[in-house]
């Protein structure tokens, strides 16, 4: 997870296969789609990524809104949405942490967890542009905050890896000019996070000193639309529908979060709900 080159790797790969697929295909339309589909289903299964399973079923189901369409016409968009898919992924973690830097630099101290070389790329960028950056990193049960706080010490950022218990008094006593900022491993359709170990303590943390919230995550992390479950813990039976994930995540409401800093520029919570709503 959050291994930058690694990632676009296998997503280049994986549009790669399905052109392959498509090119190949001589069956009758009723069973493209579903042909995609399982193609789509297998490839994202290559990767613990769950951005690149998102980004597969989103371009499964923009086919499927053409599905009235001829089958040659059909294969045709398919491609063309592959193309845009692949163009979309190369530049991506640049544009993030371009519109992420307006707001780090008018920051001094930051609290963060888990691995995401999107937020490395985005606190690197505001340390060349400038800012005297002072770092804490949640020290997780799974190496990510390790990980993180090397990356960072790596490219000489202040950098202070503390224990969960350490979080709150963090957050009290030396955040002054200070902001949270976490990368959601996966958005669901009602704007809810699923974020990595700790990010909920943050979140409290952070709203009972007034602290503000950030995710930094491409948009292509919100499942808009799915033929299957979504992922969420197996503990939360308010979730009924989603099926299990990985302990070393949680899930996390959106109203923890202020807004997420994407591709796109500032996204507010209750905005990406409205993105899942389908005409």
């Amino acid at each position: 997870m959050g291994n930058h080159k690694g990632d676009k790797a296998i997503l280049n790969a994986s549009i790669e296969a399905l052109k392959e697929e498509i090119n190949s295909f001589k069956g009758e339309k009723i069973s493209f789609i579903e042909e995609l589909k399982k193609a789509s289903r297998y490839l994202s299964s290559s990767s613990e990524d769950k951005s690149l399973k998102n980004s597969l079923r989103s371009f499964v189901y923009l086919v499927y809104l053409k599905k009235d369409e001829p089958l040659k016409e059909l294969k045709g968009i398919s491609l063309e949405y592959l193309d845009d898919l692949e163009k979309y992924s190369n530049n991506l973690k640049d544009r993030i942490a371009l519109n992420s830097s307006a707001l780090l630099l008018n920051h001094k101290n930051f609290l963060i967890n888990g691995f995401s070389s999107t937020v490395l790329r985005s606190l690197k960028l505001a340390q060349k542009l400038g800012s005297d950056l002072k770092v804490y990193v949640y020290e997780d049960d799974y190496g990510f905050g390790e990980k993180t706080a090397s990356e960072l010490g790596k490219n000489e950022i202040d950098t202070t890896l503390v224990k969960p218990s350490v979080i709150p008094s963090i957050a009290k006593y030396r955040m002054e000019k200070g902001i949270v900022i976490t990368s959601p491993e996966t958005i669901l359709r009602n704007g809810d996070v699923i974020g990595y170990q700790g990010t909920n303590l943050l979140a409290m943390c952070a709203k009972q000193n007034k602290l503000l919230v950030y995710g930094i995550t491409p948009l292509y992390k919100h499942v808009q639309y799915s033929w299957e479950p979504e992922i969420a813990l197996v503990h939360e039976q308010k979730h009924e529908n989603y099926t299990n994930l990985y302990s070393k995540l949680e899930l996390v409401e959106n109203s923890s979060f202020n807004a997420f800093i994407t591709d796109e520029g500032l996204v507010k919570p209750y905005d990406m709900s409205k993105h899942s709503e389908v005409e």
